[in-house]
């Protein structure tokens, strides 16, 4: 009876030992072919594997080597995951970074106009206005008429006679600071001229130039 007690004990504590193992695999699996992303799932098989490994390797049993192989596994494929995380997150910083300097550059170079100016423009050609600013980098001078999370800042006419507004949808690395800026606030932003849609004249890569 008390043999046969061991034996059971010792194959709860091995099939125990062998989820854990069977998770590691298939996160660290998970980790290698899917990174980045891959570490919402790695992280809870992960934990989930090293957990089961550790109950494996504290209960009583001599057979102490499949838990702690596998929770070793299992830590592995988190850090594994962890490891493209933190790299991705770099990669993706640093070229959101080179976007704002290349964008910054090309609109310091860009043609210098008003909001009222643009909308005016469009308003008395939109043809001819396509012909001036379309496809090329703008500094547009106006005040503040919204600034709205990933949709961006709208600049608003001195003259109230023209309808419409200037939307700038900012670079990523600059969509923090564009969606501060206070309501009436007399800026001059900087962005890539994508024509006219509906009432609004659109700027994409946008910029803070002051």
């Amino acid at each position: 009876m008390s043999e046969a007690g061991a034996l059971s004990g010792e194959k709860r504590i091995s099939g125990l030992g062998i989820a854990s193992l069977v998770l590691g695999l298939l996160a660290l699996v998970i980790a290698i072919f899917v990174p980045c992303f891959g570490i919402f799932v790695v992280v809870p098989l992960g934990l989930i594997g090293a957990v089961l490994g550790l109950v494996g390797l504290l209960g009583k049993t001599t057979g102490k080597g499949i838990p702690i192989s596998a929770s070793i596994l299992n830590l592995v494929a988190i850090g594994v995951s962890v490891y493209w995380w933190v790299a991705g997150v770099g990669a993706i910083s640093a070229e959101a970074q080179k976007q704002r300097e290349d964008a910054l550059k090309e609109a310091k170079a860009g043609l210098s106009v008003t909001a009222t100016e643009l909308l005016k423009a469009y308003k008395e050609d939109e043809k001819k206005a396509d012909e001036t600013y379309k496809g090329k980098w703008l500094k547009v001078k106006g005040k503040v008429e919204d600034a709205v999370p990933l949709l961006g800042v709208t600049l608003k006419s001195d003259d109230k006679e023209i309808e419409g507004s200037v939307r700038i949808a900012p670079v990523v690395a600059e969509t923090d600071k564009l969606t501060k800026l206070p309501k009436g606030q007399e800026v001059t932003l900087g962005g890539l001229c994508d024509g006219k849609v509906g009432s609004t004249v659109t700027l994409t890569k946008g910029v803070i130039l002051d």
